[in-house]
């Protein structure tokens, strides 16, 4: 989940809840502000009323007070204290009845007390308080939309750098170290983090240089001393005078050095790949290539007891010539080296997609691991475990899709482009 829509699932439920209750509130108060205007108008009216028998000495015709409704009955009781109440009162204009506000209390005139009644209605009020509990709740309503529109564009955009610098550091290769241009921002949390993102990727790039530089170096620097190790260790062989023995120990020194050749071999190919030596590309006829291959390979599948089908279309691919043979070469031995004795190879090759599938030994490979530096199945294998990271490596460069899969008792090493 995005920051901003966690963000709205806080936010909107307590902007929502605010709103609810100072709407609530404010339908209450105000309720209560009109109530009491009206009552401090009841009160105006009962002291004109008051003011009117003082200097008269009579009761006030009751049709000079429009709206209000004012009745006199005559008690035995005084009551000096005036009480306010809330009743139904029919309107007789209306037919019905409405609620109305009432403020009763005593009145002395000529020595005869009356109750006095002043009564108005309270439509004016409700109205009023209905129609500014809509505009209230309208408002309301429009706020909390404004308000998430707002946040949305504006933590949209607030957060793009962020997210863009991200972007850009994820396309970052390590062995292509082509400086990153972040986005410029004026949020200091964001350039804190774009430094250290810069510096991050320029230290690794150096640091992977280094490496690559040493080992480059190293690799240069060992063959000659291979060489020169497998030439002596071949005269060494041949001596007549060496016994059993000693043979089969300068045999197993041999196989060391052969191994560590390869090995040798391999760290420079990878080296010159990624210093890209092999930049040239050209079209090259695939079908022609694995057909040559085909050839190549046929006497050692022979001697293996395996079978071998293909299926082949034309195709035409855009790569360089030297690292799709080191390819092919790579997927076919491999398939050879890793299969059983009267076991099967299956190649198909369609517009874009090859596939090389061979027997194995009823298990899969590791999917997460397969194409990673030094991976072997058994540890104890005598081979080096780089043809695979070889073939990724061809494969990164020349824009091709590796995929493993395991299917049956076939293992299927797929490429698509």
């Amino acid at each position: 989940m995005k920051l901003i829509s966690r963000y709205n699932r806080f936010n909107l439920p307590v902007m929502i809840l605010t709103f609810l209750i100072t709407g609530i509130f404010s339908y209450w108060l105000i309720r209560q502000v009109l109530q009491n205007e009206l009552d401090k108008s009841l009160r105006r009216v009962q002291g004109r009323i008051r003011e009117y028998t003082r200097v008269h000495n009579a009761l006030p015709p009751i049709n000079s007070f429009d709206d209000l409704g004012v009745a006199f009955e005559k008690t035995d009781k005084d009551n000096p204290v005036a009480v306010f109440r809330t009743t139904q009162k029919l309107i007789p204009e209306q037919h019905e009845e409405h609620i109305s506000r009432e403020l009763v209390s005593s009145l002395r005139v000529n020595g005869q007390s009356y109750k006095l009644t002043i009564t108005s209605p309270l439509e004016g009020t409700k109205h009023m308080t209905r129609v500014i509990l809509v505009l209230t709740t309208a408002t309301i309503f429009l706020v909390i939309l404004l308000s998430f529109l707002f946040n949305r564009y504006v933590l949209s955009k607030l957060w793009k750098p962020f997210y863009e610098s991200l972007r850009l550091a994820g396309q970052f290769k390590i062995s292509r170290p082509e400086p990153i241009v972040f986005p410029d921002t004026q949020i200091d949390e964001f350039n804190f983090m774009i430094d250290h993102l810069r510096l991050a990727t320029a230290k690794g790039a150096e640091d992977y240089q280094i490496l690559k530089e040493f080992t480059e170096n190293a690799s240069h620097e060992i063959q000659t001393p291979l060489a020169i190790i497998r030439s002596k260790l071949d005269l060494l062989i041949q001596d007549p005078q060496l016994t059993e023995k000693h043979v089969e120990t300068l045999k197993s020194a041999y196989r060391a050095i052969k191994k560590l050749s390869r090995l040798n071999q391999s760290l420079l190919l990878m080296t010159k790949i990624d210093n890209r030596q092999f930049e040239d590309k050209t079209a090259i006829d695939l079908q022609g290539k694995v057909e040559e291959k085909l050839v190549e390979f046929q006497e050692l599948w022979q001697a293996n007891h395996i079978e071998v089908d293909s299926t082949l279309t034309n195709v035409e691919i855009l790569a360089n010539q030297e690292l799709v043979d080191i390819l092919l070469n790579n997927l076919l031995s491999n398939a050879t080296r890793h299969n059983s004795i009267n076991g099967r190879i299956a190649i198909e090759l369609q517009p874009h997609r090859l596939s090389i599938r061979n027997t194995g030994n009823g298990s899969s490979l590791n999917q997460a691991r397969v194409f990673k530096r030094f991976y072997k199945k058994e540890q104890h294998s005598d081979h080096n475990g780089l043809g695979l990271s070889i073939i990724k490596q061809i494969c990164d460069v020349s824009d091709i899709i590796p995929a493993y899969q395991f299917t049956g008792d076939m293992h299927d090493f797929i490429l698509s482009w």
